[in-house]
């Protein structure tokens, strides 16, 4: 059984079926020879995310703890005994290690938790004002990672300077409070026992390791442990300068490792993490399995989708078919579900619109019909005078004989024989034309055309119209040197009858009635415009002009006479008859304006069909 003699609904459930295993297999390959890249993107994307929460944490870890410090040095009494005031504070805030103050020249004021404390306090203040010297100007609370090595274990929170004492030993103190950079950075160590290969650092602004998994390397620039990352982090260090987040991907004795990098705003740090051999073997198995179940889920759900999707759209469908049936026996009236908004309303209005159209040009026909039937009698009456007018020429010849006879004769009738001698050469010229007109139209045979010959003919005849006679105004620019085209006689007279008729008709109700007919030669082509100043055509009609029974006037059976007729034929008939000649067309026009109607024949001596 061939495909196309399936049903509808067949062939969407096989074309379903079809594309759920084109999916199987795509997502098969992407599973097992495409993992690597899916894995390297998601990690940098979940990691990324994972130090945004830490960057978070810390920032309100030390915006909370910087909040302390210039708690205490607002609240602090000045008069009291420092020592004392911040033992109460450090008992309230376990978060600090231990605190101790200096004064301007770093002398030490106090320290709290002698036994405790495994540094020199003076070398905090060395730290500082070597490392960070603009503290001394500070209004506000700040954080400090000195790069000493013997301080690497502490972060320090500073309030700004604050006076105490009595006004004679009043002096200018900051007081400090560490913090053990294990306790602030505590869910990064958390995180290095799930990272046993890789390792994880806090870098300072100036690109100095504050923390790491290896606290000798504390203090250390970023560039000096390069060994670490077993890779060129010339990128990575610039990164970090310029403030920025990102991965960096790279191989190493085979495996693919990562490094994943963010900035803190508060304080100027960065946040590195690297992982060595990112694609294990268990995360790919884990991996494959998630992805093999998610498809056979999708297989089934698809399977399900694909019998609903069948049964929602072959009931319309066959509703559609069975109105669609009477037309077979010629019944129009047809019920369509042209209200849906999906493909079946689609297709119903353009069943509607078929049905309409069908009708139009029914109509169209029978009114041809009708107007061929008048063309045939108007024939038989075109070779009836055709006769008639080539009969007359014998009694013309002989009025003309004798009317030069009696001028001879009797010179007093001179002037009266002259006008009959004029008279009858009117006539005989009228008659040669009507004959030669009639010869030409008849005859299929190429000869060598005269444009401006057609065109003078043309309006010659239309002098029988007495609108044309009497209302239209002419302007006649026809170009004496333009060259002549071989071609069939009728199918330029006739094309030009059309398009002028047109004009014409389009100006029938209008106050102004201008017809511009010029010819000239120009760029290799032959041009004939026809301009008119009628009521226009709208400009998205221009596109149908051409289009056999398409048309704006009335039927001709209707039987108004002021009113234009026409079939739509007319310039489909022009179009058919010149595309021999590869005839161009240019349409202006401008609705109340008028049209210009230019026709462009390409002009080429090498081309047979000029002359």
């Amino acid at each position: 059984m061939k495909f196309s003699h399936l049903s509808i609904r067949t062939k969407i459930f096989l074309s379903i079926i079809i594309v759920v295993l084109v999916v199987f297999i795509d997502t098969f390959y992407i599973t097992f020879y495409k993992s690597e890249q899916a894995i390297v993107k998601q990690a940098k994307e979940d990691n990324l995310q994972l130090l945004s929460n830490w960057i978070l944490n810390i920032n309100n870890e030390i915006t909370y703890t910087e909040k302390i410090m210039d708690l205490i040095a607002i609240e602090i009494d000045k008069d009291k005994n420092l020592e004392e005031q911040v033992e109460i504070i450090k008992k309230k805030c376990s978060r600090f290690y231990a605190f101790f103050a200096f004064d301007s020249n770093g002398g030490i004021v106090f320290s709290s938790d002698h036994s405790k404390i495994d540094f020199n306090p003076s070398m905090v203040y060395k730290s500082l004002k070597d490392g960070y010297p603009e503290f001394l100007n500070l209004k506000k609370s700040f954080i400090f990672a000195p790069s000493n090595s013997a301080l690497r274990d502490y972060v320090f929170v500073f309030t700004p300077f604050i006076k105490i004492g009595d006004d004679e030993n009043r002096k200018n103190v900051v007081i400090a409070g560490a913090i053990k950079k294990d306790y602030l950075f505590r869910e990064l160590k958390e995180f290095s026992n799930s990272n046993p290969e890789g390792s994880e650092w806090i870098i300072s602004e100036r690109g100095n390791i504050i923390w790491g998994r290896d606290k000798t390397l504390i203090g250390k620039r970023l560039q000096e442990v390069q060994n670490y990352f077993h890779v060129n982090i010339d990128k990575l260090h610039e990164s970090l300068l310029q403030r920025k987040e990102g991965a960096i991907s790279y191989e190493w004795q085979g495996k693919t490792n990562l490094i994943v990098y963010k900035h803190m705003e508060n304080p100027d740090w960065s946040i590195v993490l690297v992982f060595n051999n990112i694609l294990s073997i268990e995360t790919l198995e884990k991996l494959k399995k998630y992805l093999i179940g998610i498809v056979l889920f999708n297989m089934f759900f698809a399977l399900v989708l694909a019998k609903l999707l069948a049964q929602g759209i072959t009931k319309p469908i066959e509703g559609l078919i069975k109105e669609a049936s009477k037309l077979e026996r010629g019944d129009y009236n047809l019920s369509l579900p042209v209200h849906r908004k999906d493909e079946i309303g689609v297709l119903a209005k353009a069943l509607k619109k078929a049905i309409e159209e069908i009708q139009r040009r029914q109509e169209a026909e029978k009114n041809l019909q009708f107007q061929l039937l008048n063309e045939h009698k108007l024939a038989e009456v075109g070779q009836l005078v055709a006769g008639l007018v080539h009969n007359l020429n014998n009694p013309l010849n002989g009025i003309h004989g004798f009317a030069q006879l009696l001028k001879m004769k009797n010179s007093d009738n001179a002037e009266m024989c002259d006008m009959i001698l004029s008279a009858t050469e009117n006539m005989k010229n009228i008659i040669k034309n009507v004959l030669s007109k009639t010869r030409l139209e008849q005859s299929t045979q190429e000869i060598p055309v005269d444009l401006n010959k057609v065109l003078s003919v043309e309006l010659d005849f239309l002098q029988a119209d007495m609108f044309f006679k009497h209302e239209v105004e002419k302007f006649i620019e026809l170009d004496k040197s333009l060259p002549l085209i071989k071609g069939v006689y009728s199918d330029f007279s006739q094309s030009f009858s059309n398009i002028i008729k047109n004009a014409l008709d389009a100006m029938r109700n209008t106050d102004k009635k201008k017809l511009t007919v010029k010819t000239y030669f120009a760029d290799n082509y032959i041009h004939v415009q026809i301009s008119d100043t009628g009521e226009g055509i709208p400009e998205k009609n221009i596109k149908y002009i051409f289009e056999p029974y398409f048309t704006t006037k009335r039927y001709i059976e209707e039987g108004q006479e002021s009113r234009p007729a026409g079939t739509g034929l007319g310039l489909y008939m022009v179009q058919e008859l010149l595309k021999k000649y590869n005839a161009e067309y240019d349409i202006q026009s401008k609705v109340g304006e008028g049209t210009t109607f230019t026709i462009k024949f390409p002009y080429a001596k090498q081309n047979n069909r000029q002359v």
